[in-house]
C-alpha cells in the first residue's frame, strides 16, 4: 500500500502529469497497460524483484483521469468480466481411464 501511495503522490506532481501526457502523445496507439508500463519504466516504479508496479500505476492513472488531468484510452474489456477463450477443436477423449467411480460410503 505504501508503494501505491508513493506512485500516486509522484504522478500527482505537475511535472509528472506533463511527462505522462507527453508519453501518451508519443505512443498514441498504446492501451492502458502499455501506458502504465511506459510510466513505470520512466519513473522506475518497480518492486524488489524489478517487476513493474503496474496495478498501482494503473490505479494512479485512473485517479488522474477522474480528476481531469488526462484521458486514458477506453478499456479493452469491461471491468469484472472475463473474456471467454475457446479451444480451436474439441478435446480428445481420455485414454486409459476407467469407468465411473464406485460409490463410496462413509463409515461413522
Amino acid at each position: 500500500m505504501r508503494a501505491q501511495n508513493q506512485i500516486k503522490r509522484t504522478l500527482s506532481e505537475p511535472e509528472s502529469v506533463a511527462r505522462v501526457q507527453a508519453l501518451m502523445r508519443e505512443f498514441p496507439d498504446a492501451h492502458r497497460t502499455g501506458i502504465a508500463d511506459k510510466v513505470c519504466a520512466t519513473f522506475a516504479f518497480v518492486d524488489a524483484r524489478g517487476r513493474f508496479q503496474r496495478a498501482g500505476c494503473l490505479k494512479a492513472l485512473r485517479s488522474l483521469e477522474r480528476s481531469g488531468h488526462l484521458t486514458l484510452p477506453a478499456p479493452r474489456t469491461q471491468p469484472g468480466r472475463r473474456v471467454e477463450r475457446r479451444l480451436g477443436e474439441p478435446v480428445a477423449a481420455p485414454v486409459g481411464v476407467g469407468g465411473e467411480p464406485e460409490s463410496v460410503t462413509k463409515s461413522r
